[in-house]
């Protein structure tokens, strides 16, 4: 009994793994855009909100003022699949010189 339970708690372990690894190429895929797209609003100075659509992801960018400074905008990118679920999301603080 004791090797019956062993083995499907294994089995379980590996099933587990397959069914979320599935979508580990996607989201590496959409940080890696995030990552591109946050490095191109900082080397052209494009702090507006916007939405767009990139690589099969939609693009949903907010620019806020961090706390109580000026000179600090906080990023906020967040990629969403096709059917609206949430794949990467990357968060950054820029020090603005204006």
């Amino acid at each position: 009994m004791v090797i019956i339970m062993l083995c499907f708690s294994i089995g379980t372990m590996v099933y587990v793994n397959v069914i979320t690894s599935e979508n580990m190429v996607q989201k590496v895929h959409a940080n890696i855009v995030l990552q591109n797209l946050a490095l191109k609003i900082k080397n052209e100075n494009e702090f507006l909100d916007s939405e767009m659509e990139m690589d099969d992801f939609f693009i949903k960018r907010k620019i806020n003022n961090y706390q109580f400074s000026d000179n600090l905008i906080h990023l906020s990118l967040l990629a969403y699949q096709k059917n609206g679920k949430l794949v990467a999301s990357h968060n950054e603080i820029i020090l603005v010189n204006k």
